[in-house]
């Protein structure tokens, strides 16, 4: 059970500090000229952001969650 945690954990800090690492390594680049801004565009990270807390937190919820007897086998 705590190996599936760990599992679990380990591949959810993989999958998070890739992108901060391509993020970082693309802090060097001058960004393009914009000729207009969209209006309402920049919001979106945050519900984003709201929405892989969400989508982490139930990973974490059915990863823990589970019966410890289910993989013991029963006897008749």
């Amino acid at each position: 059970m705590f190996s599936r945690v760990l599992d679990a954990t380990l591949a959810v800090s993989i999958l998070a500090a890739v992108p901060a690492s391509a993020r970082v390594a693309a802090a060097g680049r001058a960004p393009a000229p914009v000729s207009h801004e969209v209006e309402g565009v920049g919001g979106g990270g945050v519900i984003v952001g709201l929405i892989a807390l969400a989508l982490i937190a139930a990973a974490v919820v059915v990863a823990l969650d589970g019966d410890g007897d289910a993989d013991l086998p029963t006897s008749p």
